[in-house]
């Protein structure tokens, strides 16, 4: 039998509201680790069906062995397979949740003229209290005996290799992991409130990468991206400054290659300085453009922004997707 809204307490529809977006926040956090796990298993695993064919004689072993040995090899299947682990999940995510890539996207203009510029300047002074805040966490984390490092691929030395390896490390991920999160991933769940859009996508950024020693930052970061897509009104202000951040780090460590620990100190401290020094010119073109106002609009909801990441971040499949990480951390890139 129907009954009108009428006869019911303003209180009951109230509560029915709440129960209804807590079923929606609790979806897209489900579908999100969906999407996040298809990404992970694709990241992994990709060298598994190459493993498959060599035991059934398919490709000889040794030639594979050399494929998979080959630095320069490598930065090319690290291009495709990145592009295809980012682009497929989260295309997926977004029409699991039913919505238009073109509609969630902000690959158009910015909002007003002249104001990226100073956004990426003021984000490379982001990047670098992402750096120190992440080498604080690094040194605690280290005097109390537990120490990481990646296990990555030796860099390439030829020229191929090297046009490769910055196109890897800088390009491809700026392009294809500012679609996924800050495009596929922050589009849908800026509706609930651009606030928990930010956290949630930066938090999924930071665990997006794996290991230890790079979720911090990418987190931090991943805060400060979410933001300027927000202020920009475009996606492109995030996927310059993730490309410059990368570009310069890689540039560095080709550059100190051999240098002691001294000398690298000392680099890291000028350069740090230098990202510092650009989030201050920064901030201060902001200011004159009176765009130094760091709060964002939010969407009028029943829940407060903690009541919605304490639901999106106990989603069951949320939860799987932090044991997978766990398990990623220690022994993919331990």
């Amino acid at each position: 039998m129907f009954y009108p809204t009428e006869f019911y307490s303003e209180e009951y529809v109230k509560e029915q509201k709440i129960k209804a977006e807590k079923r929606e926040i609790r979806k897209a956090a489900n579908l999100l680790g969906v999407a996040f796990l298809i990404m992970t298993a694709i990241m992994v695993l990709w060298s598994l069906p190459l493993g498959f064919l060599a035991g059934l004689g398919i490709i000889k072993q040794q030639v594979l062995f050399d494929f998979l040995n080959d630095t320069t090899a490598l930065q090319g299947i690290q291009i495709g397979i990145s592009s295809l682990a980012f682009i497929l999940s989260y295309f997926i995510y977004a029409k699991m949740m039913g919505r238009r890539l073109s509609d969630i996207c902000a690959f158009n203009k910015p909002k007003k003229k002249g104001i990226v510029f100073p956004y990426v300047i003021f984000g490379f002074g982001a990047c670098g209290i992402a750096n120190i805040l992440t080498n604080i966490a690094g040194a605690i984390f280290q005097s109390m005996g537990f120490e990481y490092e990646l296990n990555l691929p030796e860099e390439p030395t030829s020229t191929l290799g090297i046009i490769l390896a910055f196109i890897a490390t800088a390009v491809t991920p700026a392009l294809v992991e500012e679609f996924a999160m800050r495009g596929s991933v922050f589009g849908v769940l800026k509706k609930y409130g651009n606030s928990f859009a930010i956290i949630t996508s930066a938090a999924v950024f930071g665990l997006m990468h794996g290991n230890f020693a790079q979720i911090p930052f990418a987190f931090i970061v991943g805060l400060y991206f979410a933001f300027v897509t927000v202020k920009t009104g475009t996606i492109w202000t995030a996927v310059i400054i993730h490309f410059f951040n990368n570009f310069i780090s890689l540039a560095l460590s080709y550059l100190t290659k051999g240098m002691s620990q001294y000398d690298l100190g000392i680099i890291n401290v000028i350069y740090m300085g230098l990202l510092l020094l650009l989030g201050v010119v920064g901030f201060f073109l902001l200011y004159k453009k009176g765009e130094a106002d760091f709060t964002v609009e939010n969407e009028e909801s029943l829940l407060t922004t903690p009541q919605k990441l304490k639901v999106f971040f106990t989603a069951p499949c949320m939860i799987i997707v932090y044991i997978v990480v766990l398990i990623e951390a220690i022994f993919v890139y331990a």
